[in-house]
C-alpha cells in the first residue's frame, strides 16, 4: 500500500462569524466572509501493523488491535479515530493504518484548526483507500463527522474554508519534517 500526505489551511474569519451556527442560519440564513492563511493541518496515512493514531502537536499516540473496539469512543484523539472509523465502516476488509497528524496552531486558537485537521484527515483517508470525493463532499463529510459523529458544537465555515479554498493532497517536505 501507499503512503498519503494531505494538508488543509487554517482560516481567518473576517465577518459573519456565528451566522454559520445551525440555530441562526435555519431561521435567518447565514453569510460568512473568511479566508485561509499560510498555516496548515497535516495528515499522513500509511500501512501499519495495528491501527495507530498519533497527534504530533498534542504528543498523543493511541494503538488499537481492533478498530471496532469500544475503547475508541473514549479516545483522546476522538476526531482522528471516529473520522477513520466512519469513513471505512462499510469496508468488508480493513487493513490497519497509522494516521499521523500535525497542526500549526493550537486548539482554541480561533483559526479553525480542528476543522482543517478533519478536512486533511478525510482527504488523506479517501486518497489512501481510493474513494473519490470532491471538495464539497469533503467539506460536507467534515461537518457531519464533527457535528454528528463526534457531537462537537460549532458551525460550518471552517470546514468549507479548508476544503474549498486551498486543499492540497501531495508529498511535501514541510510535513515530512514534522511527521
Amino acid at each position: 500500500m501507499k503512503t498519503v500526505f494531505a494538508k488543509a489551511p487554517l482560516r481567518l474569519g473576517l465577518a459573519g462569524g456565528g451566522t454559520d451556527l445551525e440555530p441562526y442560519w435555519k431561521q435567518y440564513g447565514g453569510v460568512v466572509l473568511s479566508g485561509t492563511i499560510d498555516q496548515y493541518a497535516y495528515c499522513k496515512v500509511e500501512p501499519w501493523d495495528d491501527w495507530c493514531f498519533k497527534s504530533v502537536d498534542l504528543d498523543v499516540e493511541e494503538t488499537y488491535e481492533f478498530i471496532d473496539s469500544d475503547e475508541v469512543n473514549s479516545s483522546s484523539l476522538k476526531l482522528l479515530v471516529n473520522a477513520y472509523k466512519h469513513i471505512v465502516d462499510g469496508f468488508a476488509h480493513r487493513t490497519p493504518v497509522r494516521i499521523t497528524t500535525y497542526v500549526e496552531a493550537p486548539p482554541g486558537s480561533g483559526l479553525g484548526s480542528s476543522s482543517a485537521l478533519v478536512v486533511a484527515l478525510i482527504s488523506a483517508i479517501c486518497e489512501y483507500h481510493n474513494l473519490p470525493k470532491d471538495e464539497y463532499e469533503i467539506a460536507n463529510l467534515a461537518v457531519y463527522i464533527e457535528r454528528t459523529v463526534c457531537n462537537l458544537p460549532g458551525g460550518k465555515q471552517d470546514q468549507y474554508s479548508a476544503a474549498l479554498v486551498d486543499l492540497t493532497i501531495s508529498n511535501f517536505f514541510k510535513m515530512e519534517e514534522q511527521l
